[in-house]
């Protein structure tokens, strides 16, 4: 994400953060910060918890500020659509204005009136490997803990200026 946002001349990006008590908040944070800042992005982070409500309140108040970001990255998809509605109301056109971006690829972000630019993780493969490693610990409670890695794919859509 950072990369494609790169390419499109974005230099300060903006990062609404879910709830930095999780893992899934953490890691996305860290990642997409590193590979940011490697690029020579200005990261902005503020936290906005992982629910419509909460999002809204941060992407107004990030939207609002005098040097705004000119992308914007939701830790989740609910996020970003909170900072779409923000960024409408504020009388900003996505994505001349501000590009928007998420993480899940749920199925609004696919809808025609939204197409936001996301990372699709597969999900299903991701619950049966949850099932399958939990299965085996409980079979043998020896096991040590274990990480693994899927493959994720960024999906681009009209909120960064991608494909229609």
């Amino acid at each position: 994400m950072a990369e494609l946002l790169h390419r499109r001349g974005h230099r300060t990006v903006g990062v609404l953060e879910g709830d930095p008590g999780t893992s899934t908040a953490r890691q996305r944070g860290e990642g997409f910060a590193a590979r940011a800042r490697e690029l020579g992005l200005t990261v902005q982070t503020t936290p906005a918890g992982f629910a419509a409500s909460t999002a809204r309140v941060a992407a107004d108040a990030m939207l609002s500020r005098g040097e705004r970001p000119t992308a914007i990255v939701g830790h989740n998809d609910t996020i970003a659509l909170a900072a779409l509605n923000a960024a409408r109301e504020l009388g900003l056109r996505v994505p001349r204005d501000v590009a928007v971006a998420g993480f899940d690829d749920i199925a609004a972000a696919g809808w025609a009136i939204v197409g936001l630019t996301t990372v699709r993780q597969p999900t299903a493969r991701m619950a049966q490997r949850a099932v399958d490693l939990l299965a085996g610990r409980i079979e043998d409670p020896s096991l040590p803990p274990r990480r693994e890695v899927l493959p994720v794919e960024l999906i681009e859509r009209t909120s960064t200026g991608g494909a229609a």
